[in-house]
């Protein structure tokens, strides 16, 4: 769980360059779909974040 957070946090601060690297080339028929996607991406993190204690805790009741 711990490291799909992580890849998650990675994917985001790429794709915030990836937008940035769009806008200083004067590619913005990207920039919004790329936005999208990164907002899009944050919140299935913050998501997972929030519902990782849960699905932890059914996991190891499940085990038993």
């Amino acid at each position: 769980m711990l490291e799909q957070a992580t890849d998650e946090t990675l994917k985001s601060g790429l794709q915030t360059h990836i937008i940035e690297g769009a806008q200083l080339m004067g590619q913005d028929r990207v920039v919004t779909p790329l936005q999208q996607n990164l907002q899009q991406e944050e919140k299935t993190a913050q998501l997972l974040e929030s519902n990782a204690p849960k699905l932890l805790q059914k996991a190891m009741q499940s085990e038993q």
